[in-house]
């Protein structure tokens, strides 16, 4: 078939199944990877993770009778068992008790403070004496870029367009074949057989 344009001859030939699965494929991953990137985009923005924060000060307080309570095997509520930070947070311990404590390797006398910049993304389990089991975890995560979040978004977005393409790609040619097979079963007519 021939059409003509501004004096410009195109020619077009009729779309074949083929093109049209190429139609169909481009639009579910398109409409695929728009519903990914905007629901990773929303879970992004609704749900922000512990380390998607800037650094900050955190203070901890070991309170007046921290000693008793240990001794007593009863834990002390405002401390807990695991601290979480994030890279270029500082850590601030004030001991408000009558006793010398230790967490991991800060020493902090009676009415003293000890602050600590945390530079590197650790996990430990450090020796203490303000929980009754001895021990506290420490974790400092790193902290996420801007640049790693958007990735992590347009990867999540293809990933998902592609598995849809797929699944209609194989939907697609799973009814081409059945389509064949029946073409296929078809009963020809047979001529006339003499006896």
């Amino acid at each position: 078939m021939r059409a003509s344009i501004g004096g410009w001859r195109l020619w077009r030939r009729r779309p074949t199944n083929r093109d049209e699965s190429r139609y169909w494929v481009g639009v579910v991953f398109g409409a695929a990877l728009f519903l990914s990137l905007g629901l990773n985009a929303l879970v992004w923005a609704v749900l922000p993770e512990a380390n998607d924060r800037p650094p900050q000060r955190v203070e901890l307080v070991i309170p007046p009778g921290t000693a008793q309570r240990v001794a007593a095997g009863e834990a002390v509520p405002s401390i807990p068992a695991s601290l979480i930070f994030v890279v270029g947070d500082t850590l601030v311990i004030r001991n408000e008790d009558a006793v010398d404590h230790q967490i991991g390797p800060f020493w902090i006398p009676t009415g003293t403070s000890v602050s600590q910049l945390l530079e590197g993304a650790t996990r430990l389990t450090a020796s203490c004496t303000v929980r009754p089991e001895r021990s506290i975890g420490l974790e400092v995560w790193p902290r996420v870029s801007i640049a790693q979040k958007i990735l992590l978004v347009v990867l999540g977005g293809v990933l998902f367009g592609g598995l849809a393409s797929f699944f209609l790609l194989a939907y697609r040619w799973g009814q081409a074949e059945s389509s064949d097979s029946a073409v296929s079963g078809q009963v020809k007519p047979v001529s006339k057989l003499s006896p």
